[in-house]
């Protein structure tokens, strides 16, 4: 997704990181020119993360998944979790999308 001079500055001020945004586009729902991502829906999908980390975890003990993978998938996991707390803390984020890939702009539900 590419982002405008514009959504990098409101981003910036309203502390939503690169990440979030991309979480938002890849799990909300469209609607318009928005991509809605909700407090409810982030929290589903914090429990389907953290469901997915424990499988990664048993099979990286369980030697079912080589180690670089494993490691890999968690760290992205684990990143993943992260910005979904943020994103919950924040009751849910909007991203503002034109042609498909450009945002505009992204604010925060209150």
């Amino acid at each position: 997704m590419h982002h405008t001079k514009h959504s990098v500055t409101r981003m910036n001020q309203r502390g939503i990181s690169h990440a979030m945004a991309e979480l938002v586009y890849a799990y909300g729902t469209a609607k318009g020119d928005k991509v809605i991502f909700n407090q409810k829906a982030a929290k589903q999908r914090l429990i389907e993360a953290r469901a997915e980390k424990a499988s990664h975890e048993k099979a990286l003990d369980s030697g079912a998944m080589s180690m670089v993978a494993a490691m890999h998938a968690l760290a992205k996991l684990e990143e993943e979790i992260r910005n979904l707390t943020k994103l919950i803390d924040k009751h849910g984020v909007v991203v503002v999308v034109v042609g498909g890939d450009v945002l505009l702009t992204a604010y925060g539900i209150h």
